[in-house]
């Protein structure tokens, strides 16, 4: 291999001829013969080993300040290549990754293509983000929801901001400049709103803030496909696995207390985005519903807590109601507006549920009405096997129930609280009649204990408050009545 030729070029062109005059421009050599230091820079031509054919191949390089730094360049590509050892296929490899590094780019790191060397990651880089992304997205095996998600994440922030990045080049730096960009954005939109000038707020109409929320499962899109990279040796790390985003708290529930509704009448600022109804504004509620068509469903939520898409989903032949039980094996999500059936979330999730003795007349009573109602309807009833159907027998859509939920509950004249937080009040009715925490864990699906204690801390705390507050006013009472009587 050659030792590498370094001349000295500009841009400059012949005034006459218009041609490029490279390294014969007079201003690159003071009087002295010596190189100016203002004019023009340093390129040089290195001989690489030669092609099948005896065909040369000649790397060229240029923009250098010095001749120290094209020296130095010229020493980090001879570097590489041997590298390569005597393995022709990893030397050919080497050949293409510096034949198609650009001037004004440093070459890659040693160290950093000794890694893809060794396992046998392609030493260029492979495709771009945006390559492998459009791809990966199109072969990875997800539900419809998740890959809805998985394409908003890349259409609007993976491929915009990494895209021009070749996988295998990927670093933690790089998607840490991403959520820094993202950032920015969430900034921009903030301060837009914020103007005294309308025409800066209008031109933010419409643009939503990226909650961490978003930030996490962002991440979690490009972890999920950068898993697959690694495994398809295209990257030897997992660049977004490496990274970390600050932890999110999750938001705890809190319980609607006197003081609580008060201030939030006052104000009209809700407490925290996740409320519960204690047990008295739960059975207030649903006494307020007895009569509606779909009371057995919020009755299961609210006593049993299953999540909505488990209780659209339940099928008559997952109720056992002699041995007071059901199993959550199906559930209904949606997919866009699309409503689906599918499994449950998790293995925690597909579960059996023992009922009580109130809410197994619940659901007989529901379904002796359901069986009035098909008969009622003759052949216009679908049997589709669900227990809570619309008047024609065909399945609820989920967002209906939401939908109807709120109605019911303002017209309760309840403390908002979502529909899901039906589900968490379960939680806290259960341990007020004593369940322990394992058992609430089981019955509400979560996948560990920890989960069950973290959520609900505040909330145990504030049912524990009420049992002891009740059990003083009997002492109370009883104290009175002892006085009563000494005097």
């Amino acid at each position: 291999m050659s030792q590498g030729a370094i001349k000295k070029r500009c841009g400059c062109r012949d005034p006459k001829t218009g041609k490029a005059l490279g390294a014969k421009c007079p201003k690159l050599k003071r009087r002295g013969g010596a190189w100016s230091t203002d004019h023009g820079t340093f390129h040089y031509q290195l001989e690489l080993p030669l092609a099948t054919g005896d065909i040369r191949r000649i790397l060229r390089r240029g923009g250098f300040a010095t001749t120290t730094d094209a020296n130095n360049d010229i020493d980090q590509a001879k570097a590489l290549l041997e590298l390569a050892g005597n393995d022709f296929d990893a030397r050919e490899d080497v050949v293409e990754l510096l034949l198609t590094c650009r001037s004004g780019t440093p070459l890659p790191a040693a160290a950093d293509l000794a890694q893809r060397l060794q396992s046998g990651v392609s030493v260029t880089g492979g495709p771009t983000m945006a390559e492998y992304l459009t791809d990966w997205i199109v072969s990875h095996k997800v539900d419809d929801n998740t890959r809805r998600g998985y394409k908003s994440h890349i259409t609007n922030y993976l491929n915009p901001l990494l895209g021009h990045i070749k996988v295998g080049e990927l670093k933690v730096r790089h998607v840490r400049k991403m959520f820094d960009q993202l950032d920015e954005r969430n900034n921009d939109i903030l301060d837009a709103r914020a103007s005294n000038y309308r025409e800066i707020r209008d031109s933010v109409r419409g643009m939503r803030t990226l909650s961490p929320s978003t930030f996490q499962r962002i991440r979690a899109t490009l972890r999920a496909a950068l898993t697959v990279a690694v495994s398809e040796e295209l990257a030897t790390f997992n660049a977004a696995q490496r990274f970390k985003l600050p932890h999110e708290d999750r938001p705890r529930p809190r319980v609607w207390t006197k003081a609580r509704i008060a201030e939030c009448q006052r104000t009209g600022e809700v407490p925290s985005p996740v409320m519960i109804w204690n047990v008295e504004q739960t059975a207030h509620f649903l006494d307020h519903i007895a009569d509606d068509p779909l009371y057995a469903l919020y009755h299961l939520i609210a006593m049993r807590g299953l999540r909505r898409g488990e209780a659209v989903g339940l099928r008559r032949t997952d109720l056992n109601l002699d041995n007071h039980q059901l199993t959550v094996a199906n559930q209904i999500a949606q997919h866009g507006w699309e409503p689906v059936h599918k499994k449950p979330k998790s293995d925690a999730g597909d579960r059996e549920v023992a009922l009580d003795t109130l809410t197994v007349e619940v659901l007989h009573e529901h379904l002796q009405r359901q069986k009035q109602l098909a008969t009622l309807r003759g052949f216009a009833w679908h049997d589709t096997g669900m227990v809570f159907t619309d008047t024609e027998g065909r399945p609820l859509h989920p967002a209906s129930v939401t939908s109807q939920f709120k109605k019911l509950a303002d017209a309760a004249g309840l403390p908002p609280i979502r529909l899901h937080d039906l589900r968490h009040g379960a939680a806290s009715i259960a341990h007020a009649a004593g369940v322990d925490i394992t058992t609430i864990s089981k019955q509400l699906g979560h996948s560990s204990i920890q989960i069950t204690a973290d959520t609900y801390t505040e909330v145990f705390a504030e049912v524990d408050l009420a049992a002891a507050e009740s059990t003083a006013n009997v002492v109370r009472l009883r104290r009175r009545s002892q006085l009563g009587k000494a005097a």
